[in-house]
């Protein structure tokens, strides 16, 4: 009898890891098809003969995760996800092949003090997923691309981006925005240096007021939230 009821345990866990087994197989094909179709609709965009474009892309492919620190977290567990941070290493390797040394992103200049930006940005924005939308030229021979990521307020972003909110223990706004949920949708800027024939500036431009009216309600409150804090209602880092 018990040789039975161990057959019959040991059967169902080979059947349980079969169809787990099964699940992340589908999984990882859903995953590698949604990142065949993102390469083909994204090579589609781009001329063959602007070298801006074929920078751009790839800048965006690169650093769509953000950057990770040199003793940050290990890569996603999922099979696909172990694809999608980069090596600091490599984004900067590809930054100094394809872009001027005094990079700016509108703040910061240089190269490594562009990189030191990423790394806080991904840092007061964790999980990032940048999602290209669009495409297109602007003025003066620079490239705009348009993006979306999808926001969960956590209480570790609020706490490296916002520190202030945790200074006064009555101030409860921590409260209201932990879990909350947004897109946030940004402008990508590539300027263009003919001289050099490399990017010599990438910023990136959003809105952050929007949505943190919507979610606290209260111009008062919003206006608290951004007093001394890491990051700036358009989404940059504050030099302060």
């Amino acid at each position: 009898q018990r040789a039975r009821v161990n057959q019959a345990r040991y059967k169902m866990r080979q059947n349980l890891r079969a169809t787990k087994l099964a699940t992340s197989t589908q999984q990882l094909h859903k995953e590698i098809a949604e990142l065949r179709m993102h390469r083909h609709i994204v090579t589609s965009m781009i001329p063959a003969t602007n070298t801006i474009w074929s920078i751009a892309v790839e800048y965006l492919r690169l650093f769509r995760f953000g950057v990770q620190a040199p003793d940050g977290p290990g890569s996603p567990n999922t099979a696909a996800g172990a694809l999608r941070v980069h090596d600091a290493r490599v984004q900067q390797s590809f930054l100094n092949a394809t872009t001027t040394p005094d990079l700016t992103d509108g703040t910061f200049y240089g190269i490594e003090a562009f990189m030191q930006s990423w790394m806080q940005m991904s840092v007061c924005i964790p999980n990032l997923d940048i999602q290209l939308v669009q495409l297109e030229n602007g003025p003066r021979g620079s490239l705009i691309a348009t993006v979306e990521q999808n926001v969960t307020v956590t209480r570790d972003m609020l706490y490296f981006a916002f520190p202030n909110l945790f200074a006064d223990q009555g101030f409860h706004l921590p409260s209201k925005l932990v879990g909350q949920q947004f897109v946030l949708r940004a402008l990508v800027v590539f300027d263009w240096d003919d001289a050099s024939n490399r990017v010599c500036g990438i910023q990136f431009k959003t809105d952050l007021l929007t949505p943190m009216l919507r979610i606290l309600g209260s111009l008062e409150d919003v206006s608290k939230m951004f007093e001394n804090t890491r990051l700036t209602p358009e989404c940059g880092l504050s030099m302060d």
